[in-house]
């Protein structure tokens, strides 16, 4: 929906079909029929072996934010010597530990971050307070309003905090 609307606001030529296409892209669904580029559909989400372009950056950007020096695994590397061998992405296995590396990157951040105690009850508690304030902010309809939907931040936390009448959801 996000993307269409991109597309219409912005008039950007493209067909129905190649939009779809790339919503399958990104989403990691490939076509049943015999496409020759099969390989394109492991690049964004690889329902195939997890290793894809989404990990990279997600395991990169919150290893950097929560202050881990570095992630285990060298994406750079990982995609120069990445080969399309019978219409799939594959590593050579001189890169197997680099492979294995993502997987330890995943781990730990599951492990130390996303799945620790004080942030499994931060999340809860504001995920309590995103549906509480729902009904007041009508922010839970934006999903469905593209132009209203790329306006929410985080600071949807701020304004449910600060308010105590309705205030209008955004930035700036």
């Amino acid at each position: 929906m996000l993307l269409e609307h991109i597309v219409d606001k912005y008039y950007i030529d493209i067909s129905k079909e190649d939009i779809k296409k790339i919503i399958a892209m990104i989403q990691g669904d490939k076509p049943k029929t015999d496409d020759s580029a099969q390989y394109l559909y492991e690049i964004v989400a690889n329902k195939d072996n997890s290793v894809d372009v989404d990990k990279f950056d997600y395991l990169s950007r919150d290893a950097y934010n929560v202050g881990m020096k570095t992630a285990h695994f060298d994406y750079d590397r990982l995609i120069a010597s990445s080969r399309i061998i019978d219409n799939a992405i594959c590593f050579h296995a001189k890169n197997d530990y680099n492979v294995y590396g993502v997987f330890q990157s995943r781990h730990q951040l599951f492990k130390n971050i996303y799945k620790e105690k004080a942030s499994t009850a931060i999340n809860f508690m504001v995920g309590d307070a995103l549906l509480e304030a729902g009904t007041k902010f009508k922010y839970l309809e934006y999903i469905y309003e593209p132009e209203e939907y790329v306006k929410l931040t985080d600071c949807i936390l701020e304004t449910i905090e600060w308010s105590k009448s309705e205030v209008k959801v955004g930035c700036g």
